[in-house]
């Protein structure tokens, strides 16, 4: 996928785009998150969305930033940021709610799109208390058309499966999943839409 990427490697600044068909999904990912799973939000409003620097490198995968006065992301975040001498919870990542997830495109296991902390981090954080599985944050890639591109890398098997991300309807909020047919048939009473995230650039 590498050969896929900008050829450049100057920061970009911008949004998160959510593409999808359906006309009730936020165009934006949101600075606000479930209070429960710590999934990201959606929002129709850009003053409202989530500002990220992504500055492409020669890895295969990258660091997304998440750029906040530390008052724009809802409370509890904005809290552990100030109590932190690190800064952190200002990177874009996953977590899954399984400690152990197993993966695939039969697996019904889902993570979620959410807030962690920075790289080298000892201490792993992130958003929302239902979620204690592993974290992902240099997780990410930009194709050339501006999609982002989530893979998640097993450490053991270094086996990597590529995220696909979903937006529940009751929720409002965005999951990341490995195998979207299982997760859909492990849900039937749920609403999920396919959404696409791709790089806005801000004017």
């Amino acid at each position: 996928m590498a050969s896929n990427r900008p050829l450049d490697t100057n920061p970009r600044v911008g949004y998160l785009r959510i593409n999808s068909p359906e006309r009730n999904i936020g165009r934006y990912v949101a600075k606000t998150f479930n209070s429960g799973s710590g999934a990201l939000e959606g929002t129709s409003s850009s003053a409202d969305a989530l500002q990220i620097r992504i500055t492409p490198t020669s890895h295969e995968k990258d660091y997304i930033e998440i750029l906040t006065d530390n008052t724009s992301i809802c409370d509890w975040a904005a809290a552990a940021i100030q109590n932190s001498p690190n800064n952190d919870l200002t990177w874009l990542g996953t977590c899954f709610r399984s400690a152990t997830p197993t993966l695939g495109k039969d697996s019904a296991e889902w993570a979620s799109l959410t807030i962690v902390n920075g790289p080298g981090e000892k201490t792993q954080k992130h958003a929302g208390p239902n979620t204690n599985g592993p974290i992902g944050k240099r997780i990410w890639d930009m194709t050339l058309d501006g999609r982002i591109i989530g893979t998640w890398e097993d450490e053991e098997t270094l086996v990597s499966y590529q995220f696909y991300f979903v937006y529940s309807s009751s929720q409002k909020c965005i999951y990341a999943v490995t195998g979207k047919k299982a997760f859909f048939k492990n849900n039937p009473g749920q609403t999920y839409h396919d959404v696409v995230l791709v790089f806005e650039p801000a004017a």
